[in-house]
């Protein structure tokens, strides 16, 4: 799976298929810079209308209201149980709002939909597949990432004069280290970090297919589903 699609299938094993069912017809899993402790990004969405560097100012708005009006955003907000629930995410003059007062933060910016979304859902976000299907964590590491979104005014339903800073962690560009690390648990976890290796940019790098076409071939042969090429 692909960032966003690891925290989707370990929903999907935690709430859709029991353990017996993963030790049988589950191997291994490999996940490339799976974002299974959730990003500062969706927040910004969620708060500005800001989506990378790809939207132009004047759709800002557009998609501040999309973003407000889907559940994935809300449930892609940093984890309490990954960074702490007293790690501050929003910083404006006079309060700082820490992860267990996101919905505090959304509902003050005119986001009440996207605060019940929240409420809703925080706590689903954790770690995925039994002990003994072993994972595999692909990330990149060591760029410059947001941590905290710093707000030149108070939240409020109107965003108007308001300049947006961030505060700046280690991790893939998107995603912290803590979320990214996060992926798997038990046992069989297995990291590969890859220096300077962005959250997109994973895709196209051939020391990460490398490494999965060598997780591949190796469960292949010993599972005697291997066919050397004639």
């Amino acid at each position: 799976s692909m960032s966003m699609g690891g925290p989707v299938f370990a929903l999907f094993c935690n709430t859709h298929v029991s353990p017996e069912w993963q030790e049988q017809y589950l191997e291994s899993f490999v996940s490339l810079s799976g974002s299974f402790g959730g990003s500062t990004s969706p927040l910004f969405s969620l708060l500005t209308g800001k989506w990378g560097t790809i939207v132009p100012l004047q759709l800002q708005p557009v998609i501040q209201a999309m973003a407000r009006s889907m559940g994935s955003p809300a449930w892609m907000v940093p984890a309490q149980g990954v960074y702490g629930p007293d790690r501050p995410v929003v910083k404006t003059p006079g309060r700082t709002y820490t992860l267990s007062q996101v919905g505090e933060a959304l509902h003050d910016s005119g986001a009440t939909r996207a605060s019940e979304f929240w409420g809703k859902f925080r706590g689903v976000m954790g770690p995925l597949l039994t002990p003994n299907v072993t994972t595999h964590c692909l990330y990149g590491t060591s760029l410059p990432t947001p941590d905290a979104i710093v707000l030149s005014k108070p939240l409020t339903p109107s965003s108007a004069g308001q300049t947006v800073k961030v505060t700046w962690g280690d991790g893939d560009g998107t995603v912290l280290m803590p979320g990214l690390v996060s992926c798997g648990n038990g046992d069989g976890k297995r990291h590969h970090p890859f220096v300077n290796v962005s959250h997109s940019d994973i895709l196209k790098s051939l020391d990460v297919w490398s490494v999965v076409a060598g997780i591949i071939t190796t469960k292949a042969k010993t599972s005697g589903r291997w066919r050397e090429p004639v």
